[in-house]
């Protein structure tokens, strides 16, 4: 069993993964989680998101995204916001509860999309909707 680790001893982030190409020759995102205690550890986590390294620079990385990439980054940040928001949750933190709380099922993977879309209709419910 993996010993616990602090809370924030982690960083979540949206991450192009370049380690392989798709067929439609984008690559996909990930949620990158890295663990700095005990031992240094990088967890990638899919997503229904691919992108050309161009157009995630675009809508990721740029400070001023083009109306086109706005939702799309929106989008993005909810699930990033889903995934931290289920970190600080676990008191303290380890990765297996962490998986356990992100995709419930490992065999369905689509339940992180599952998450963050009921997350942004809370949202929108709510008329909470913005760019920050």
């Amino acid at each position: 069993m993996e010993t616990p680790i602090d809370k924030r001893a982690y960083t979540i982030s949206v991450h192009l993964d370049k380690r392989r190409i798709k067929k439609n020759c984008k690559y996909p995102v990930t949620l990158r989680l890295y663990v700095n205690e005990p031992a240094k550890k990088r967890k990638y986590y899919p997503t229904k998101f691919e992108f050309t390294e161009n157009e995630f620079y675009n809508i990721w990385i740029s400070k001023k995204v083009r109306e086109q990439y706005r939702s799309i980054k929106i989008e993005l940040q909810e699930l990033e916001n889903f995934a931290y928001e289920v970190a600080d949750k676990i008191t303290p933190f380890n990765i297996p509860d962490f998986e356990r709380m992100i995709l419930r099922n490992s065999a369905d993977l689509d339940n992180i999309y599952f998450e963050y879309e009921k997350t942004i209709k809370k949202f929108k419910d709510q008329e909470k909707i913005s760019t920050a």
